[in-house]
């Protein structure tokens, strides 16, 4: 299972002759449209797609499978 802290995230958004950079690990944040989205790693920075990034894949199997999702959560905490 994917850590949530795994991928820092950074959204860029330019509005007008402003630009806009906010770190987020939110699914909302990073659906900000015209929202240009990049991945932080140890192999630099690169642009993504909103459906490439970690943090929307972790919540979508969340939200398709509560049970199996917890299921697995609470099994590393019973060992």
């Amino acid at each position: 299972m994917r850590s949530i802290v795994s991928e820092p995230v950074l959204v860029g958004s330019i509005d007008s002759a402003r630009g806009r950079a906010v770190a987020a690990h939110s699914p909302i944040l990073l659906g900000y449209p015209r929202a240009k989205i990049y991945i932080l790693s140890g192999e630099g920075i690169a642009e993504t797609s909103y459906d490439d990034t970690d943090i929307v894949g972790l919540t979508r199997t969340f939200l398709e499978d509560l049970e199996r999702f917890l299921q697995h959560l609470f099994e590393d905490a019973q060992t």
